[in-house]
């Protein structure tokens, strides 16, 4: 009986005591709820993952970001996690509702690498791809995508000039060819062949740079050049999304050439012409100038300021995205306006973009991407070449208007009546001799303008019906009309007056299309995976062209070509170009530390002969993450990775019809013997021999690299080296005219190669209030021509075996002549230059083939217009809502022929009256000045000092502060309350400060464009002083 009880007691106090716990669970029990947000913008993310740390229970946020969780209680800890971003952990306590920010992960962001047709892990990459995210891009406000590339990428050489709406020239990895575009091959969005100029910076989601040619070898013929891949921005799941950004900027002109003045430049010429025995001329006395210029005469005009101008920029762009389980949009247009710093010049673009993608079922997804846009750019008139150049020798004492000219304005060696003191009425020239155009006239007068409308789009379908199985095909079509109008009026303007009128109208179309048909195998097999993918891929293109000139316009306000009294001149041209492309490409992976790719291209182009249409492409590359072998047991490393990779790629960019012979119409025929004839009708001539052996320029390319990331890829590290050789070069070979008017015909001659380092570095801290970021890149380039069977001269440049291709080429000027380089008898000591004896104050040149005589045969190769490193550092702070960047470009070792200077620092023939600068008017070498500095002031120029030589070569290495910005990020309680998700506000300024020893304007802009067109500074379109205001907003 007691042992009953005892136990009927023990179930009553365990029954109690399990009540007792359940009230206490139940009464523990909490429920959580919050919203989680994206840190960058503010908006609630939908589908984040939110789990009770240690269980099974969890939840998943709404299309606002809204969530709610039950908890055990105040000891539970919320485990808040989505792909891309970085992990939270929460402890719960006693709060009942908690908000979360995440951080975007910068290393998530950067495992997938778009490679063309298809993607890999950042980690996973066998070849030389450059990676450069949005935000990046983002750092520096420009105009085009392909500016803000500039220093982004080691192996990647970004050179541009200031003109507005011009492009830029682009070098991966050196020089691959003498004549050709040095351009990469750019592939938006899939299609092949679109221009990034047409693309606003703000709608990249990554710029990736496939440099080696394992990587680029997919492209084919394409790819010589590398391959540049732009990924746009796409919607994503959650509410509609609008962003909204803006910046205007203030354009500054240049340091200006310190130029004579009107009284400066009057004593100085009243000089020379007492040193030459020349009669004064009268329009240098001050009493005319005082008559003639009236207020301001002893300054005269400065043309610089009146060329040059203070130029402003607006950039509008407005995007709003967003998306559902099944299709996404984004949507988004952009304004720009820019000024030039030089008058009367400008661009504009408008781009309308659009892309989106949808789910149909559970196997098909379609989608498209196009982008509408229209560019319009003010260029020089063209008149009397660089309108800069012109500025800078035009004379002080020539106004700037004459109302009584036709057209307004002031012109050169126009007579002006004048009363002397004696009361005689006379005629003086109102600039000397000075026979220089008004610089200001053509340009306000004359318009030239060209608009360019293009039209960028494609579709695809995509069927999965097996998870390991894919069939992808995307047409696509580029097409684009452009329209350029050089107007000139009638004009009188002095001695370089225009007449009669004359207007130039040149027409472009062109429509490209094309078709990709893309299957994708990827299976795993343990511990083995293997993607293999097929392409095929065919392209039409069509290009029209058509230029008339017309001139004498009898009413000029209607300045078309049905109302010229005259047609001088009608050209045209169309242009077809077909390609047909297979590709196979297979990529191997074994426990994701053993990579193999290896691909094979062939194409088919229609610009070759019947037997040298087809060429074929190989590539492999190799990769091995050493760590996960050798140094498995050492935290700090993430990955140590060796790559390995060759590839051969191609060059078809040779022009149209080269492997024709060609017939042209004439009807003016110069026979070589006797007197130039008219033909009616026109006469058929050869204009060019066909090549049906001419061929792809191929090249082949090794490169080795190493990858490195440490603690927790903080600091991350690469060094590649690579070796590209290039052959069967595409040049144009001269041929004898005897027989016909011969254009030289293409052939393949000669080889080249480049190689190089390059080196990236970058470290990040971002905990705590105080966060930076370090980074830095650095690229040598070695050029050089392996063989050429003829030295290839293109004016001042040329391609010559174990030199630079487009090296600059010229004589040595060792130094001044002096009187002591004469004997007692008066004869010069050294060679005698063809022209004449030298004479104390001119350049003394060196004679290399000893022969006595200074001529063409004494050039040599004085200059090397590539860099051989380009270097970049990029810095930027962040301390709570404020961030500061700072970012460096620079080049070594780079030479470029200030003819510019040449022009202003001595006499060339026929430049008697043309302005100089301050510092060759005071130090030019006379008699008395033995020690002068520049030259003697010949107005013969019986020497050629102003020839090609060293003393015009300069080095045009530099080290700029391309950027710098000090942006604030409004607080997110803040801008919510004003209606918005985020805000940011930045001001900065691009091209602040510039070192160098090069004394011109610019050092940079003389060094953009082709291989033998480099180099050379006529009075280049130099880079602007940029400040900039802006704002970016989300809503």
């Amino acid at each position: 009986m007691k042992t009953k009880l005892q136990k009927n007691a023990r179930l009553r106090l365990l029954s109690t005591g399990f009540l007792l716990l359940s009230a206490q669970f139940i009464l523990a029990q909490q429920t959580i709820s919050g919203k989680v947000s994206d840190a960058a913008d503010g908006l609630g993310m939908p589908g984040v993952n939110v789990v009770v740390k240690g269980s099974t229970i969890g939840a998943i946020t709404d299309l606002d970001g809204n969530y709610s969780i039950d908890v055990a209680g105040p000891g539970a800890v919320l485990h808040y996690s989505y792909v891309g971003y970085l992990s939270q952990e929460i402890p719960v306590g006693s709060q009942t509702e908690i908000n979360v920010e995440l951080q975007e992960d910068i290393r998530a962001l950067e495992e997938v690498v778009v490679i063309g047709y298809g993607t890999v892990k950042k980690q996973d990459l066998t070849g030389s791809v450059a990676v450069v995210s949005a935000k990046e891009l983002a750092k520096t406000p420009s105009a085009n995508l392909s500016q803000a590339l500039q220093g982004r990428a080691s192996g990647v050489m970004v050179t541009q000039s200031g003109k507005p709406g011009s492009g830029v020239t682009i070098r991966i990895r050196g020089i691959g060819s003498i004549n050709q575009n040095p351009n990469p091959l750019y592939v938006i969005d899939g299609v092949v062949g679109g221009s990034i100029n047409d693309i606003s910076p703000n709608d990249v989601e990554s710029f990736q740079v496939l440099k080696d040619a394992s990587a680029a070898a997919i492209y084919g013929a394409d790819g010589a050049n590398g391959v540049v891949i732009v990924t746009t921005r796409r919607g994503k799941e959650g509410k509609p999304k609008l962003s909204f950004s803006a910046y205007g900027s203030m354009n500054l002109a240049p340091k200006p050439f310190d130029m004579m003045n009107a009284t400066q430049y009057s004593k100085f010429y009243n000089q020379i012409y007492d040193d030459n025995g020349i009669e004064r001329d009268e329009a240098y006395s001050d009493e005319f100038r005082q008559f003639y210029y009236g207020q301001g005469w002893e300054e005269g005009t400065n043309w610089q300021s009146e060329i040059l101008q203070k130029a402003y920029t607006q950039n509008y762009y407005l995007r709003i995205s967003g998306g559902g389980k099944a299709s996404n949009y984004s949507v988004s247009a952009n304004v720009l306006d820019e000024d030039g710093i030089l008058l009367s010049t400008g661009a504009s673009r408008y781009n309308l973009r659009a892309n989106s993608d949808f789910k149909i079922g559970q196997y098909i997804k379609v989608g498209e991407s196009f982008t509408v846009s229209r560019n319009t750019r003010f260029d020089e008139s063209g008149y009397q070449g660089s309108v800069w150049r012109s500025s800078l020798i035009a004379s002080p004492l020539m106004t700037l208007y004459n109302e009584n000219n036709k057209g307004g304005y002031s012109g050169p060696q126009e007579a002006i009546e004048y009363t002397t003191a004696a009361g005689d009425v006379v005629f003086y020239n109102n600039t000397g001799g000075n026979d220089k155009a008004n610089p200001v006239v053509a340009q306000a007068l004359a318009k030239n303008q060209s608009n360019y409308n293009s039209f960028v789009g494609n579709v695809y379908i995509e069927i999965k019906p097996l998870s390991w199985l894919s069939f992808k095909s995307t047409p696509s079509v580029i097409g684009s009309f452009s329209h350029t109008r050089n107007w000139m009026p009638r004009f009188e303007s002095g001695v370089r007056s225009n007449s009669p009128a004359s207007l130039t109208e040149l027409f472009t179309e062109s429509m490209n299309l094309s078709l990709e048909n893309q299957l994708m195998i990827m299976k795993s097999f343990g511990e083995h995976t293997l993607t293999i993918t097929g392409v095929q891929h065919a392209r039409k293109y069509d290009g029209y062209s058509s230029s008339v000139t017309a001139s004498d316009f009898a009413y000029e306000k209607l300045n078309t070509l049905q109302n010229a009294t005259s047609i001088d001149n009608v050209t045209g041209y169309i242009t077809p170009v077909r390609w047909n492309s297979y590709l196979v490409r297979a990529i191997y992976d074994y426990k994701s530390r053993y990579l193999l790719t290896a691909s094979i291209r062939r194409d088919g182009n229609s610009r070759f002969g019947p037997g040298n249409r087809w060429g074929t492409f190989p590539s492999a590359s190799l990769a091995w993450k050493l760590n996960e072998d050798l140094l498995p047991d050492v935290e700090q490393i993430d990955m140590l990775k060796l790559r390995m990779g060759y590839g051969k790629t191609g060059f078809s960019e040779i022009g149209n019809f080269a492997y024709e012979a060609n017939l042209s119409a004439y009807s003016q025929f110069s026979p070589v013997f006797g007197t130039s004839q008219s033909l009616n009708p026109a006469l058929n001539v050869l204009d060019s021999f066909g090549n049906e052996l001419i061929q792809w320029e191929s090249s082949a390319m090794t490169n080795i690299g190493v990858d490195v990331s440490l603690y927790r890829n903080k600091l991350t590290a690469s060094l590649e080296y690579y070796i590209k050789n290039t052959d069967n070069l595409i040049v144009d070979r001269s041929v004898s005219r005897i027989f016909a008017r011969i254009t030289e015909p293409k052939v393949n001659l000669g080889d080249l190669r480049n190689r190089g380092l390059e080196f990236n570095v970058s470290y990040r801290e971002m905990e705590g209030n105080v966060n930076y970021e370090i980074s830095g890149m650095l690229t040598t380039i070695k050029n050089e021509v392996l063989d050429i069977p003829e030295t290839y001269i293109d004016g001042n440049n040329i391609a010559r075996v174990g030199n630079t291709v487009g090296s600059l080429y010229g004589y040595i000027a060792e130094r001044i002549v002096t009187p002591e380089d004469f004997d007692t008898d008066g004869n010069y000591l050294f060679a005698i230059p063809s022209e004449g004896i030298p004479s104390p104050g001119d350049l003394k040149f060196t004679d290399l083939n000893l022969d006595g005589e200074i001529t063409d045969e004494d050039r040599t190769i004085i200059g090397k217009p590539i860099p051989d490193l380009i270097y970049s550092i990029n810095v930027n702070l962040y301390y709570k809502n404020f961030d500061l960047g700072m970012y460096w470009y620079g080049s070594r070792n780079v030479d470029v022929y200030n003819s510019q200077r040449a022009s202003v620092e001595c006499f060339a023939s026929q430049d008697l009256d043309h302005n100089k600068t301050v510092g060759f008017a005071e130090n030019y070498y006379r008699s008395d000045r033995p020690s002068a500095e520049y030259v003697r002031a010949d107005i013969n120029n019986t020497n050629l000092n102003d020839r090609i030589s060293t003393w015009w070569v300069e080095d045009a290495s530099f080290l700029r502060m391309k950027d710098v910005q000090l942006g604030y990020t409004l607080p997110k309680h803040l801008a919510q309350r004003i209606g918005m998700s985020g805000a940011r506000l930045y001001l900065s300024g691009v091209n602040l400060l510039t070192i160098t020893k090069y004394k011109g304007p610019d050092p940079e802009s003389a060094t953009t464009g082709p291989p033998m067109r480099v180099g050379t500074d006529w009075g280049t379109y130099p880079m602007p002083r940029i400040i900039t205001a802006g704002v970016q907003i989300d809503f």
